[in-house]
């Protein structure tokens, strides 16, 4: 079945360079004095094993407990913060993999599964981990601060058709809406009085009105009585969701809202009202 145009440009640009584009955004890496799966501080020289392996990728590197550089100190998101996990399974072999998030906690890389069956418990640990690494090594890592990274041309290209086909879809849009105001204007309208007070009746649109609520992936859409409308999944282009189960994505053009699907035989478009 095919994918709608827009949804398979944004995810090929999301898979193709997020992890790269990520890691080279940070200057700093920082590492703990102690793993969470062994005892003690810098148990079998591993941790600082990990201080030199990301050295050696032309980080700059530090300890938790070191004293950071002045502009680290006066904000945490310049680096990346490395965890170094054990992973369970194989018989005799230890097997690790490296984590890193950013400075909310959010995982930006996790390398691929090292593994080593030395006798020697501190020699495996260090096999283990530098085999790990080896997934790190192969991103070629280059610091980039964000604001001096330019987009590429693709990506360029691909932002702009979409562009043009949100103002094709907005255009008609404004059409249908004169059209529906013409055919208002034809019709008589009624006036009955009653002496008593009628209720106040949500508006049409008070009752299209739509609420995000924000989760960890995204957004939660929920409809006038509070249920859950549709939910949004982040893309790495700005304000441009994937709604979750469907072939169809979310995105802003100008100040409106709009809503696009296609799973293949059918195509649907229209303007959502939300409140973010």
């Amino acid at each position: 079945m095919k994918k709608i145009l827009i949804l398979c440009i944004l995810i090929t640009f999301a898979f193709k360079s997020e992890a790269q584009t990520d890691i080279n955004n940070y200057k700093y890496i920082v590492i703990p004095l102690q793993y969470e799966f062994l005892k003690g501080k810098d148990t079998y020289r591993l941790n600082t094993v990990t201080r030199v392996l990301f050295k050696g990728e032309g980080f700059d590197v530090y300890f938790n407990e070191e004293q950071l550089p002045e502009d680290l100190f006066n904000d945490r998101c310049k680096a990346l913060y490395a965890d170094v996990k054990e992973v369970k399974g194989g018989f005799r072999k230890t097997k690790l993999e490296i984590i890193l998030k950013d400075c909310n906690g959010k995982l930006v890389l996790k390398s691929d599964v090292g593994q080593s069956g030395e006798n020697n418990h501190e020699k495996r640990h260090r096999e283990a981990l530098a085999d790990a690494f080896k997934s790190i090594e192969k991103l070629n890592y280059s610091y980039k601060p964000k604001e001096k990274q330019e987009v590429n041309t693709e990506e360029k290209v691909a932002v702009k058709n979409v562009e043009e086909k949100v103002d094709a879809v907005t255009v008609m849009e404004i059409e249908d809406l004169k059209r529906e105001k013409e055919v208002k204007k034809e019709k008589p309208v009624i006036k009955v009085e009653t002496k008593k007070e009628t209720e106040k009746t949500p508006t049409t649109k008070d009752t299209n009105r739509l609420i995000a609520k924000s989760i960890p992936q995204g957004f939660q859409i929920l409809n006038a009585k509070s249920k859950i409308f549709m939910t949004l999944l982040k893309t790495a282009a700005e304000d441009v969701y994937i709604v979750k189960g469907e072939d169809a994505i979310v995105f802003k053009s100008g100040i409106k809202w709009m809503y696009s699907a296609n799973d293949g035989t059918s195509k649907v478009s229209k303007e959502l009202d939300i409140k973010f």
